[in-house]
C-alpha cells in the first residue's frame, strides 16, 4: 500500500483483556442465530475496509476517520465492543477528532 504522506494515529487501550478467540466465538454464535443480519454487516465491513485502503492511499485522513467510525458502529452491532471502548471512541475524542474503532479482540463485556 502506498501512503502519499505520513499521518498520525493515536492508539488507546481500555486495559481490559479480551482474548480474540472468545470474541470470535461470540460473533460466530451470533451469526449462527442471525445469519442474514450478520452477513449484511460483514459485507458492509468489507466495503468499509476497501474504502479505508483507498482513503489511506489518497492521504485522505478525514475520510479514513469517518470510515473507522462506520466500522466501529458495525462492530458494536455484532457485539465486539464494550462501554469502555465506546467511551474511548465517543467520550474521549474519537468522534470529535474524526475517527476511532476497535482493534484486536474487542470486548465481551455487556454494554
Amino acid at each position: 500500500m502506498r501512503v502519499p504522506r505520513p499521518f498520525l494515529i493515536a492508539i488507546a487501550d481500555t486495559g481490559i483483556a479480551s482474548p480474540t478467540k472468545i470474541a470470535v466465538g461470540d460473533v460466530r454464535h451470533g451469526w449462527e442465530r442471525e445469519r442474514n443480519r450478520y452477513e449484511k454487516i460483514f459485507d458492509e465491513i468489507g466495503v468499509i475496509a476497501g474504502d479505508a485502503r483507498n482513503a489511506i492511499e489518497r492521504g485522505d485522513v478525514t475520510a479514513l476517520g469517518s470510515l473507522m467510525l462506520k466500522n466501529q458502529d458495525c462492530l458494536q452491532q455484532i457485539g465486539v465492543s464494550s462501554i469502555e471502548i465506546e467511551e474511548l471512541v465517543d467520550g474521549r475524542g474519537g468522534r470529535r477528532s474524526g475517527g476511532g474503532k476497535t482493534f484486536g479482540g474487542g470486548s465481551r463485556r455487556e454494554m
